[in-house]
């Protein structure tokens, strides 16, 4: 066994404290009529110790799309959207950008996740606005709640291959947005 590496230790104790895992196997080879044990050590590519692609990895990248945005006056306006969300294993810049003929929507955050919760901070530059973000999930789907001063919105993420669709809802926009890899 490698030094530093025991039998007991977590995949990502066993990774960090190695790097990589080494298989060893022994050969007999016959040298002048004798044979000698050799042990012959190679790398494993093992996906025991592959790095973790962190909470956001299937949201990484440019996105586009659209959809529809109910507006505090009761009006409805179809929505033209595109998103980028640039990943770094635990943490994530998320910008969202969507217009209409009349309303424009311009949304960033920088987030982090502990794995099963996110938080960080958002800033809406159309309207001024910005503040913290709270929330929890992983993987595919995410749900939180975007507080500043003055403002309340939840806003809800799922993840489906290709598609995703984003749901944010305050007291002067609800809007559904369906995008597209």
């Amino acid at each position: 066994m490698e030094q530093g590496i025991t039998p007991g230790m977590t995949r990502t104790a066993r990774c960090g404290a190695a790097g990589k895992r080494w298989s060893g196997v022994f050969r007999g080879v016959v040298v002048g009529g004798m044979t000698l044990a050799v042990l012959s050590m190679a790398p494993l590519a093992s996906s025991e110790c592959r790095a973790d692609p962190g909470p956001f990895a299937r949201l990484a990248g440019s996105w586009r799309g659209g959809g529809t945005a109910v507006l505090d006056d009761g009006s409805t306006e179809r929505l033209r959207c595109r998103a980028n969300y640039g990943v770094g294993g635990s943490t994530m810049r998320m910008v969202l950008y969507c217009a209409s003929d009349s309303y424009k929507l311009s949304f960033s955050a920088n987030l982090e996740s502990d794995g099963r919760s996110i938080g960080g901070d958002w800033s809406e530059a159309s309207h001024g606005l910005s503040g913290s973000l709270r929330g929890r999930g992983s993987g595919n789907s995410f749900h939180a709640v975007a507080q500043g001063a003055g403002f309340n919105a939840s806003i809800s993420l799922s993840v489906s291959g290709a598609r995703q669709q984003v749901t944010m809802r305050s007291g002067s926009i609800n809007a559904n947005i369906g995008l597209s890899r």
